[in-house]
């Protein structure tokens, strides 16, 4: 016969501390997704934080050690350089196609402004948060570099390719940092 648990056994029989720190490491990992499209949080080395908490107190299974310390090393390698190239690459690729500052700070501009049209849905967030960085640089090019339409849209592609490869990596390096704590 199957024993039916009242609610009051449950409760006793749940591990509070861990439940907190499953909690606590998930948070972690998926603010490193959102961090890791939104400008100015810091999305991987939050992650990383939650890999350590499962490392320190158990995973899902609730037993210390699911993740190994040489993963942890290795994830916590490659978060610093992702988080140095999410620097790196958009001023060199902006550079390389002879876009100015100001074509890197007009698709950071477009970039926050996209992440508000994810109110209208998920689609049309991920279509403006891929569009809107590339006007706002070709615009700043335009207005703050002072350059003529061809050389500002070949600047503009540059800061928007920049964008789009520093913020790929870092979600790519979150998700695999949210895969380990789950």
């Amino acid at each position: 016969m199957m024993e039916v648990l009242s609610i009051g056994s449950w409760f006793a029989s749940v591990d509070w501390g861990h439940l907190m720190i499953m909690i606590l490491a998930i948070g972690a990992g998926l603010f490193a997704i959102v961090g890791s499209i939104i400008p100015a949080l810091p999305g991987p080395p939050v992650g990383w934080l939650g890999m350590l908490l499962v490392f320190l107190w158990g995973g899902p299974g609730m037993s210390r050690g699911d993740i190994s310390l040489t993963a942890l090393i290795v994830m916590g390698v490659i978060m610093v350089i992702v988080s140095v190239l999410d620097y790196v690459l958009p001023v060199s690729l902006t550079k390389a196609t002879g876009g100015s500052k100001y074509g890197s700070k007009g698709a950071m501009v477009g970039l926050v402004i996209g992440c508000f049209f994810s109110v209208g849905g998920f689609w049309a967030g991920i279509a403006a948060m891929l569009v809107l960085p590339f006007f706002g640089a070709l615009l700043y090019e335009i207005i703050w570099g002072h350059k003529s339409g061809k050389a500002a849209a070949k600047g503009a592609f540059g800061s928007f390719l920049g964008l789009l490869s520093g913020t790929g990596l870092k979600l790519i390096c979150s998700c695999v940092m949210l895969c380990y704590i789950i």
